[in-house]
């Protein structure tokens, strides 16, 4: 602590490294390996400072060892920062949990669905010089 940066900084900034060393190499690590860096990763899924190593893995590990998308499914918060392909995989395990992801949007577009047809009767948004052509017809300087 004497010598500059604290202790509690020093410890980071290792870490920072360590971490990018280690994301770095795995996009070239073979399945196995990959496997191996899960098992030894994922127990450290829930502290946000270690998160980035467990979620690169699942990103690059095809097909997810359904005991790991089991306990993704358990955490709502760490689902939503999986990568869409992992994100996929726990659908496939868990329907109810698609289902719920799905429903709010679904909701949501009933909503839209209404609000996009209200907008489609051009009548209520529709100027008056419009709305005057289209009531003639639309036939303008045709002869008729």
């Amino acid at each position: 602590d004497q010598l500059g940066p604290s202790r509690a900084a020093a410890h980071q900034a290792v870490l920072e490294r360590a971490k990018a060393a280690l994301l770095a190499r795995i996009p070239s690590l073979p399945p196995a390996a990959l496997l191996a860096l899960l098992e030894s990763s994922f127990p450290f899924v829930g502290i946000a400072d270690l998160r980035a190593v467990p979620l690169a893995v699942l990103a690059r590990l095809t097909p997810v060892p359904a005991s790991y998308l089991k306990q993704l499914a358990t955490d709502g918060e760490l689902f939503g920062e999986l990568p869409r392909v992992v994100q996929r995989q726990v659908w496939e395990l868990d329907r109810k949990l698609l289902q719920s992801h799905a429903l709010s949007s679904v909701a949501a577009y009933t909503g839209e669905t209404a609000t996009v047809l209200r907008a489609l009767d051009m009548d209520e948004c529709m100027p008056p010089h419009i709305a005057a052509l289209a009531a003639a017809g639309g036939r303008r300087g045709q002869a008729g």
